[in-house]
């Protein structure tokens, strides 16, 4: 038996920020680098969002993720 499910809408914020460039401006043999910083969910909510019929499930917290890239 199956009962109805309803659930109010779901808002998540993400941001992020990123620099390309050379560390050493000037050099020829110098890499390409880039740092970048994300942060999913930013608030920290944690809601009930549905995922199909009759599912539902717990929003994931926040994640911050730091990422470096070098490019010869």
């Amino acid at each position: 038996r199956y009962y109805p499910l309803r659930l109010e809408d779901q808002h998540m914020t993400d941001i992020f920020i990123r620099w390309g460039g050379k560390l050493i401006p000037g050099r020829n043999n110098t890499p390409y680098t880039s740092f970048q910083l994300n942060v999913s969910n930013i608030f920290g909510n944690a809601n009930l969002i549905s995922t199909g019929a009759n599912n539902a499930r717990y929003t994931e917290g926040r994640d911050v993720r730091f990422s470096v890239g070098f490019y010869f």
